[in-house]
């Protein structure tokens, strides 16, 4: 691995099986930034949640999706447990997967940690960006306390119950981050506004998850009369917004 760069990159928003399903495997191989990175491995720490009850527990699994990315995904216990106990299962679960994803990281040669939220997963991604002395990324893509304010609830409920003890740790994750990259100019202002320092924020947008077929020429594309037809619209002017 020697002269090799990978980077790992910790995120909540879908299981392999939810990218496959709904056709969104650009937004994985995407992730390389067009060969930027040698090698990417993607975490979801928390997949088991959408597992069959056996599946939810056990060892990490991990996926290889051609020669250059694994997608990794993590239990929500370490074995089949009373509920009762469920606080210990789980802690032990994801202190497994640490020191898993410590020493993939230091087999594949991680240069930098990018973590899609603030809170659970800037926990972890905190804890490996010290352990391993490299650069940590967030990728800001909500204005967080709007979520509250529309719901009622924390971001993460079942994790963190309270909404003050999400808020902590914004404060203690957003200042040590390396790099805030804000999905527009007022999600990244959000983490400014908690701690984030400004002269390392920037903004990436959503350009490398846009869907394919969107940049094929119009004549490339699949017929859409039948759609058209159902909506009472074929030769007429229309607009789509989404």
């Amino acid at each position: 691995m020697i002269g090799k760069k990978s980077i790992l990159i910790l995120d909540m928003s879908y299981t392999l099986d939810m990218f496959r399903k709904r056709e969104m495997m650009a937004a994985l191989t995407s992730r390389n930034l067009s060969g930027f990175f040698d090698n990417v491995i993607s975490v979801h720490p928390l997949a088991g949640l959408f597992e069959q009850e056996d599946a939810e527990y056990g060892r990490p699994v991990v996926n290889k999706l051609g020669e250059d990315h694994l997608f990794v995904e993590g239990k929500i216990g370490a074995y089949k447990w009373p509920n009762f106990l469920f606080p210990l299962n789980f802690l032990i679960v994801q202190i497994k997967l640490i020191r898993f994803l410590i020493d993939v990281c230091r087999q594949q040669n991680v240069k930098v940690i990018r973590i899609g939220d603030p809170y659970y997963l800037g926990i972890i991604g905190l804890i490996l960006s010290k352990i391993l002395r490299v650069p940590l990324v967030i990728r800001v893509c909500f204005r967080f306390d709007d979520i509250y304010k529309a719901t009622g609830k924390p971001v993460m409920p079942r994790l963190f119950f309270f909404r003050w003890i999400e808020k902590i740790i914004e404060k203690i994750v957003f200042p040590r981050c390396d790099l805030i990259a804000g999905a527009n100019e007022d999600n990244m202002n959000y983490a400014l506004e908690n701690g984030g320092k400004p002269e390392i924020a920037t903004i990436f947008r959503y350009g490398n998850l846009i869907y394919p077929d969107h940049w094929l020429d119009v004549v490339e594309r699949d017929n859409s009369d039948d759609e058209l037809s159902t909506l009472g619209l074929v030769g007429k002017m229309f607009t789509i917004t989404v």
